[in-house]
């Protein structure tokens, strides 16, 4: 069975994205934190997306742009098996992309049991709080950010009930950052 995996940046005051949905704001000299993530990244072979974070990506990491951001992640991200989530997605030209019609529990719980390496959910707060309702994550992987938005979208709201994690690690880095990994309890 598959692993799920989530990744995400987190401001202090649990936003994952600011009120106009940008992340400008998580990007804040992360050197330390991207070559720690690279020599911990495992068996991830699919990254697991909604359509408005699929979106993102798919905009820029394939570009010479995202190439020159980060080589490492691009050639992972680009090469790497796609799988997003959308009901209204039709097509897509980034390689490697499966358009996956529902979130549903038992379309989720199937993918999770098919075969493959593990997964990783960036961003797509709606698809997290499906996979934790559902009981589908193995970890959560969350890097707080040292700022507070105010307002902005909240990775975890609303659950339909309280979700008890276990600290697996914390990390803190030199830019503020502090990496903290949990598994549900």
């Amino acid at each position: 069975m598959r692993k799920i995996l989530v990744f995400n940046n987190l401001s202090v005051d649990g936003q994952f994205s600011d009120a106009k949905g940008g992340l400008d704001w998580a990007h804040r000299d992360g050197k330390e934190l991207a070559e720690y993530v690279q020599q911990k990244r495992g068996e991830v072979s699919t990254f697991l997306f909604g359509r408005v974070t699929f979106q993102m990506f798919a905009s820029f990491w394939p570009t010479p742009a995202g190439k020159a951001a980060s080589p490492y992640f691009a050639k992972v991200l680009n090469e790497g098996q796609k799988v997003v989530f959308s009901r209204t997605l039709r097509r897509t030209d980034w390689e490697h992309t499966v358009i996956q019609r529902s979130a549903s529990p038992a379309a989720l719980k199937k993918f999770k049991a098919s075969a493959g390496g593990d997964c990783l959910v960036f961003g797509s707060g709606r698809l997290v709080r499906a996979l934790a309702a559902q009981g589908l994550v193995d970890e959560y992987q969350l890097v707080i950010n040292p700022v507070a938005l105010g307002k902005g979208r909240p990775l975890f709201a609303p659950l339909a009930k309280r979700l008890d994690l276990g600290l697996i690690e914390a990390k803190a880095f030199k830019n503020g950052t502090v990496l903290l990994r949990y598994e549900p309890r």
